[in-house]
């Protein structure tokens, strides 16, 4: 989804990272800001979001099965 959307981005994490392991399943909250992102259209775009991300591990790799973003204003 994000590659329909953007035609360039660059992102960073800033703050803590935390990261929670259980055998095949981790979830890692973090907080990222983006100030070189410029949309299909040609509209530069920056944010800063917290993210989690659920990651499972498929056949010895390490997949990003779920994602959530919110804004922070």
């Amino acid at each position: 989804m994000i590659n329909s959307t953007f035609s360039y981005y660059e992102i960073k994490p800033v703050g803590n990272i935390a990261v929670e392991l259980d055998n095949n399943l981790a979830v890692a909250t973090f907080q990222w800001e983006s100030s070189k992102a410029l949309l299909k259209g040609g509209t530069a775009f920056s944010a800063v979001q917290c993210a989690a991300h659920v990651w499972k591990k498929i056949d010895g790799d390490w997949k990003i099965i779920h994602e959530h973003l919110t804004n922070v204003s």
